[in-house]
């Protein structure tokens, strides 16, 4: 299938746009890690999330690492070394479990790294955007039974993507945002495809991009220039003479 460069799914109540492409299951990456946290928290319902030193030795996406980072930080960041830890801690049921709750379509056996959406196409669980907008609004608005401040933490986290974490370029704060690449859906050798899902800050609104030739952040970029509403401005650069005296 080729796909025009940019789609953009857009759900208002139980429609979603345009319907055609919104019911076609693809790989997502990283915009399934909120349910790789709902299986952890199912497996360890008495354990807080752990805190996690993501090194340069730490094989994150990120070469040098994301530092110290805990729940919301990892989402933000999308730091693949912390999610992945979750997964490895959590048994392959609960993992299936948690993703097929939310209407991923998944090949078993299930490693922890196709579970956080890392690896080859043919190996990672696929959801229909259509799909996987309802399945953010839920996350968004409904409690999880137990463990929901896992649930507000994960909130918390689209809400510092969109201020610098890896939704930044969306160019819209106060949102909240969670992107994904993966590689090329249409098969490029050495390319790929990035995501990018928004929500207004009340849930009301929800959004999801899909860059066919691009990354995630990139993805982020293009929807923010389709949502409506002013983005904020940027300073103007000062161009004055600027004099600093030491010790005087």
């Amino acid at each position: 299938m080729i796909l025009a460069a940019l789609v953009v799914f857009r759900l208002a109540g139980e429609t979603v746009s345009p319907a055609a492409e919104a019911a076609v299951p693809r790989p997502v990456g990283s915009l399934q890690k909120p349910w790789v946290v709902a299986a952890w928290a199912e497996a360890h319902p008495d354990a807080a999330p752990p805190l996690l030193d993501c090194t340069t030795a730490s094989g994150c996406w990120r070469p040098s690492g994301h530092g110290r980072v805990d729940l919301p930080r990892a989402l933000a960041q999308s730091c693949n070394a912390y999610f992945l830890a979750l997964a490895r801690a959590t048994p392959e049921e609960a993992r299936a479990r948690a993703l097929e709750s939310a209407g991923f379509e998944l090949e078993r056996p299930l490693s922890p790294e196709a579970t956080i959406g890392l690896g080859p196409l043919a190996s990672l669980p696929r959801i229909a955007p259509a799909a996987l907008l309802r399945a953010y609004r839920d996350l968004l608005a409904e409690p999880w039974p137990a463990h929901d401040d896992l649930r507000r933490a994960l909130v918390d986290g689209m809400r510092a993507a969109a201020l610098d974490g890896t939704g930044a370029p969306l160019g819209r704060r106060g949102w909240l945002v969670k992107t994904g690449t993966v590689p090329s859906l249409e098969g490029r050798p050495l390319a790929t495809s990035g995501w990018a899902l928004a929500a207004s800050a009340g849930g009301e609104s929800l959004s999801l991009a899909l860059l066919s030739d691009g990354t995630g952040r990139e993805a982020a970029a293009a929807l923010g220039e389709t949502l409506e509403g002013p983005r904020p401005a940027r300073a103007p650069a000062s161009r004055g003479l600027v004099r600093v005296r030491l010790l005087e």
